[in-house]
């Protein structure tokens, strides 16, 4: 199945789809649908409709990650999409599926470019950008989605942690590698704002997160623990099969950040007491009190903590709409 606009050349074979560069003949994949072949596509400017012939239609985004699936009784004939809605029918009914994308404007914080494979996403300290990166390389954002910076890490196989640092003087990733070589990198421009050699870092990744009431100390093989930053009595032992990569405290909360075996990034939000009030997946960042959050689909999300209060407010106004 070939197609062809003023954006590409597209070809659907089997269960792949892709997008060919006519320059170069490469590929670059659209969308990959297990076991079903694909029986038609179309591809929008930001996202990409797919059938297939068990009668499913999925919608995938700019990085081929399918975002949702759905069932129908018969296969779908006719398939379009445009920037917010898409057309889907078959030949049995006499009628069209419209659907609106909902994309929850007030909550996105910044879009980029979803093909872009990192680990972590950061807002620096005064809220000008954000920073993409993993152990190979980083982007830097400004609040606009407008590609600011990019740089790649020196011998990054030998790279031993980064972490990502704010403080009133601005905001930098610190990297270290093996042989005890420490770079930082400024989170505005990206350039190197200064290199030494220092001691060969210990294998268990200890570190201490202290913030203003807590000092939670990590290490690779134990559970993070807990102390009052003022009497240093013990309070709790933290997640045991995750590792914790960031601390922030916000009011009389604690917002703690693991990544599972899996690679899956989450938080945890505690109160005074240690107790668990909410599980957020795909927390990347704590900012200004803000909750930050990137799905890898393109776009950094912000929501705020709210009060018990304000959710009973919110679920009532919702019930009477």
């Amino acid at each position: 199945m070939l197609q062809a606009d003023e954006r590409g050349i597209y070809l659907a074979s089997g269960n792949l789809l892709v997008q060919i560069e006519p320059d170069t003949f490469g590929e670059r994949e659209m969308a990959y649908t297990d076991n079903a072949n694909v029986t038609g596509f179309c591809a929008g400017p930001t996202h990409t409709l797919v059938a297939t012939e068990d009668g499913r239609f999925s919608f995938y985004d700019s990085a081929a990650r399918r975002m949702s699936v759905e069932e129908g009784q018969y296969n779908n004939d006719f398939v379009t999409l445009s920037t917010e809605y898409a057309v889907i029918a078959n030949r049995n009914e006499p009628s069209l599926r419209l659907m609106a994308l909902e994309n929850h404007q007030e909550a996105r914080l910044l879009s980029y470019d979803a093909r872009y494979d990192h680990d972590e996403a950061r807002v620096s300290q005064d809220g000008q950008t954000v920073m993409l990166f993993g152990y190979e390389d980083f982007r830097i954002y400004d609040m606009a989605g407008e590609l600011l910076a990019e740089g790649a890490f020196p011998d990054a196989e030998h790279i031993y942690d980064q972490q990502f640092r704010k403080s009133q003087e601005g905001s930098w990733l610190e990297v270290i590698w093996y042989d005890g070589t420490r770079r930082l990198y400024s989170a505005a421009d990206g350039s190197l704002l200064s290199e030494e050699s220092g001691e060969t870092p210990e294998k268990d990744l200890y570190e201490e997160f202290v913030t203003t009431r807590y000092r939670v100390a990590s290490s690779l093989h134990e559970a993070p623990v807990v102390y009052d930053v003022v009497t240093g009595q013990q309070m709790a032992v933290l997640e045991e099969d995750s590792y914790l990569t960031y601390v922030s405290q916000v009011e009389d909360y604690l917002i703690t950040e693991y990544i599972a075996t899996s690679g899956e990034r989450y938080g945890l939000l505690l109160d005074e007491c240690m107790e668990k009030l909410a599980y957020l997946p795909g927390l990347c960042d704590v900012a200004e009190g803000r909750l930050i959050f990137d799905c890898g689909s393109g776009n950094l999300r912000q929501c705020r903590l709210y009060s018990l209060q304000e959710l009973i407010a919110l679920g009532e106004a919702y019930i009477e709409q």
